[in-house]
């Protein structure tokens, strides 16, 4: 695994309690071995919110999945990037900091994702070049098989970097797995 997927996964396990009261525990019975259908995009509906800050500049938010539907399995964290006022994507998309997790959800239920974003200037210039972006792309994941494209953009007005970072640098912005809460 990743070192850079390793290195924040207990950063982010504590910023979890610091928004919303959120438990890093599971609410309700998950197993990969499921016989409840897999959550669709269509059901699912992405937020955003927090904004708080960590060490080095580093913002923590929280992208909530509520579900709308019928009970069904979420599987994995939602890809998240960032945009312009356009919707034209002004950002890599997040790098994932640990293992899928699987979270079944009641409607009404919602499964969370912290995603941390560090401070683009805190990043060589030529290897970031920072960018304001006013919108966050959030895509929920889809269970295999599914070919629906849902795109949600929320505001959030932030600085990002353009570019993708070298590895050596580590990714800006980082999403965890997801857990269940209300």
């Amino acid at each position: 695994m990743n070192i850079f997927k390793l290195r924040n996964i207990a950063a982010a396990v504590g910023v979890v309690a610091a928004l919303a009261g959120i438990s890093a525990f599971t609410n309700g019975p998950s197993s990969l071995a499921s016989p409840i259908p897999g959550c669709s995009r269509a059901q699912l509906s992405p937020s955003v919110y927090g904004g708080v800050t960590g060490a080095a500049g580093t913002e923590y938010y929280n992208i909530r999945l509520q579900n709308n539907g019928n009970e069904c399995v979420v599987i994995d964290a939602p890809n998240v990037a960032f945009a312009y006022a356009d919707n034209f994507i002004a950002s890599p998309y997040a790098t994932r900091t640990g293992p899928d997790k699987t979270v079944v959800l009641q409607n009404g239920w919602s499964a969370h994702s912290i995603l941390a974003l560090g401070n683009a200037y805190n990043y060589p210039m030529n290897k970031c070049a920072p960018v304001a972006t006013s919108k966050i792309l959030i895509v929920p994941p889809e269970p295999v098989g599914y070919k629906q494209t849902k795109l949600t953009f929320r505001s959030l007005d932030t600085q990002v970097c353009a570019l993708a970072l070298p590895a050596y640098d580590g990714p800006e912005a980082r999403i965890s797995p997801i857990v269940s809460g209300k």
